[in-house]
């Protein structure tokens, strides 16, 4: 099984990187925790510390990847004028017409506006 040590450390969040006390501050509550105010006999080892130090091994190698950035939607307004496609947002808008520049709301006004006049070409 596995064996969750939580001294001190709740989250990776409380790691140095994060503004916590940092990775040094983990291996000392570690070895107090696994050899703290217990005496042992010399070469003899405190019972579980086997998994508690494989336990803060399997925490600080943390395999984690940050998730890929999510895919840029573009959407796009044709030009009700000459036919060019704009990016939204980048548009011009008059009387209900999308353009992709001034020049082709000049073009229109010439025109009066009328909705059935595009340009020629």
């Amino acid at each position: 099984g596995r064996t969750l040590v939580s001294s001190g450390l709740r989250f990776r969040t409380d790691l140095a990187l994060f503004g916590g006390a940092g990775v040094a501050h983990a291996l000392d509550l570690l070895a107090a925790a696994a050899g703290g105010a217990v005496a042992l006999p010399a070469g003899a080892e405190l019972p579980g510390a086997g998994a508690l130090r494989a336990a803060a091994i399997a925490f600080l190698q943390y395999p984690w990847q940050p998730p890929r950035p999510p895919e840029k939607i573009t959407r796009t307004i044709p030009c009700h004028w000459c036919g060019k496609e704009k990016n939204e947002g980048d548009h011009f808008s008059k009387l209900g017409f999308n353009y992709c520049s001034p020049k082709c709301i000049a073009k229109h006004r010439q025109v009066d506006f009328a909705p059935d006049k595009r340009e020629q070409g």
